[in-house]
């Protein structure tokens, strides 16, 4: 009898299931690894292969030097810790600047804000931080988690006086995509820091030097390994100035907490001898970085201590003016000293007061007393053109061309400049809805008037008033360009250069051109001058054995109470060495407080150190009060 089997069923049990299950489920592991190294993480991991083998890191060369005429150091150079961060990688680890940001105690946006400035050069350290303490350096370095993040020790710029120069110098901060453009059209690789504003700024490809390159090994958390290649960097050039460290610090306690100017040039060179402008702030600020805050108070501060006055505000030149009526009355052939005009106290067209009543009144004396009916008188009958003509011919309404930005042109007002501003107001008052159609209609019929010029505007034009507008910078070229004979030289700062290897180049004058009149006219105006300090409105800046020239000004400011205080001069009147402009705002008469602090600063220039100083001048300025003087 046959037996026939049949066959049983595969029997599955767990054990049997386990095996390719745990192997299946490996193999999606590793296939969603491969994918997310492959994929996911394939740039970050190629950035960081890259960085495993070589790094090239620029160094930043020192720049160069600024000293006064006398080789003092102005502006210096220091060595302090300096945080940097890789834009690439920060950028992706927000988590690493906000543990650098609770490190070195400032806010997280602060380093961001640096670091985006840097973002030129993605792969290269950027600055993000300047004048870290050796704590902050040390917690950084050790700390092994913070990729992209490095500590340096950098030249940094340092400041010697860096309130009383900050407009001077300027200041340097970290370069952004304007200074890459800028740096890129003269074929020059930009470097960390560069100058912004100043002599910074003016003189920045000279001062900044070339910066040198290392190359080295590092690792994968951005560590150097070994140096391949060191190519040290190469210091910019020193800048000699003209200027006076000491003469500009004299100055500065001159002006006291007043707001104002003085500007001093030698008038043979054009050399800048002192540039003061108050009230001021500490450059320093920028080099220990910049807050948001700390630049909102000082663009929201009312005394706007980060305008430089010396070249960037306008203001009435006063009876200072009356130096170019009557050159434009000896440039148009009508200048004669001997000629009267009668002062009975007002100039009648306009009704201007004069300070006297000076009767029938020739040059010298009416230059001496600062007439004002004998110079309205002269500039109505020469014109306004001539007047025009007289102060662009002394380097007024236009810029000096000073080594330095920002300069205003100031206002030298005709015609032309008048319709302008006339038609600009009434378009503003065709679209305004300000004002009730009949105030509206009436300040429209007033701008179609102040469209046309007037014999009034040609007399306040004659007096500095109106819209005369001069820097103090122009004041002292117009008193230089006299002291010169009519020859204008462009101001300027740096005496010579010296690069690395010793070599100076000097830096020679640039002559304008000569005013064409009768040389006798410039003794005249320069007797007058003396006559002014000797016997008239500026007996107060009287110094002793020297005979010198000058000119008061008292200029209406609608914005104050009172008026500001000018005064130009030159000394020694034979050989001028000096010519100086002071600004004191809302002081008074120009012969009451600019006067005398200008023979301060002549006489110390000419003289050297004396007894008494600044603080004795700012008490006896203030008591003089009261003086009659313009």
């Amino acid at each position: 009898m046959s037996v026939i089997h049949q066959e049983r069923g595969l029997r599955l049990d767990l054990r049997s299931l386990l095996f390719p299950l745990v192997v299946g489920l490996a193999l999606v592991v590793f296939l969603v690894r491969l994918w997310e190294l492959q994929v996911v993480q394939s740039e970050e991991l190629k950035l960081r292969a890259e960085r495993s083998r070589s790094s090239r890191v620029l160094l930043t060369a020192p720049r160069g030097l600024i000293v006064d005429r006398k080789g003092r150091p102005i502006a210096a150079v220091k060595s302090q810790y300096v945080v940097t961060g890789v834009p690439q990688i920060l950028q992706k680890k927000p988590e690493v600047m906000k543990r650098v940001a609770q490190v070195l105690g400032v806010p997280f946006a602060q380093l961001d804000k640096k670091l985006r400035e840097g973002i030129w050069r993605p792969s290269l350290p950027t600055p993000i931080f300047e004048g870290a303490t050796s704590k902050q350096a040390t917690a950084l370095v050790e700390d092994l988690s913070l990729e992209g993040v490095a500590v340096i020790t950098q030249p940094t710029r340092s400041y010697v006086e860096p309130k009383m120069m900050t407009h001077v110098l300027g200041y340097v901060r970290a370069a952004d995509d304007q200074d890459v453009e800028r740096y890129s059209k003269q074929g020059l690789r930009t470097p960390e820091y560069v100058g912004k504003t100043g002599l910074e700024y003016s003189h920045d490809f000279a001062l900044s030097g070339q910066a040198g390159v290392e190359a080295m090994t590092i690792d994968s958390r951005n560590k150097p390994l070994r140096t391949l290649e060191m190519i040290s960097p190469k210091p910019g050039a020193k800048l000699v100035l003209g200027l006076d460290i000491e003469l500009q610090k004299y100055a500065y306690e001159l002006l006291g907490e007043r707001t104002g100017s003085i500007v001093a040039i030698e008038p043979s060179t054009g050399l800048v001898l002192c540039f003061v402008s108050k009230p001021t702030y500490d450059a320093n600020i920028w080099l220990k970085g910049m807050t948001p805050q700390a630049y909102n108070a000082l663009l929201n501060d009312p005394r706007q201590p980060i305008l430089n006055r010396t070249i960037q505000t306008g203001y009435a030149p006063g009876s200072t003016y009356k130096i170019v009526v009557s050159l434009a009355a000896a440039m148009s052939g009508k200048f004669n000293p001997n000629k009267t005009f009668y002062c009975g106290g007002m100039y009648v067209p306009t009704k201007t007061k004069c300070l006297g009543h000076h009767g029938a009144i020739s040059f010298q004396r009416a230059f001496e007393k600062s007439c004002n009916t004998y110079f309205m008188a002269l500039g109505v009958e020469v014109g306004n053109r001539a007047i025009e003509k007289a102060a662009r011919a002394l380097g007024l309404g236009q810029k000096t061309g000073i080594d330095m930005r920002s300069e205003s042109s100031g206002v030298v007002p005709n015609p032309e400049w008048k319709q302008r501003i006339a038609d600009y107001n009434l378009s503003q008052l065709a679209i305004t809805k300000k004002y009730s159609e009949k105030e509206r209609q009436r300040r429209i019929a007033a701008q179609k008037y102040e469209r046309e010029w007037h014999l009034a505007d040609t007399a306040h034009m004659a007096l500095g008033q109106g819209a005369n507008l001069l820097t103090p910078l122009q004041m002292a070229v117009m008193v230089s360009t006299v002291a010169n004979s009519g020859t204008f030289v462009r101001p300027h700062f740096v005496n010579q250069s010296v690069d690395l290897s010793g070599k100076v180049s000097k830096v020679q004058p640039v002559i304008g051109s000569t005013i064409d009149v009768d040389p006798h006219y410039w003794s005249l105006l320069r007797g007058a001058m003396a006559s002014v300090i000797q016997t008239g409105t500026a007996q107060s800046a009287k110094i002793p054995n020297l005979i010198w020239g000058g000119k008061t000004g008292s200029a209406e400011n609608p914005r104050k109470g009172r008026t500001d205080s000018v005064f130009v001069g030159m000394a020694p009147l034979d050989n001028p060495k000096i010519a100086i402009a002071v600004i004191a705002e809302n002081a008074g008469h120009g012969g009451t407080v600019a006067a005398p602090i200008a023979a301060k600063v002549v006489e110390r220039y000419l003289n050297g150190p004396k007894s008494g100083g600044a603080k004795t001048l700012v008490s006896s300025a203030n008591s003089s009060v009261g003086r009659p003087s313009r």
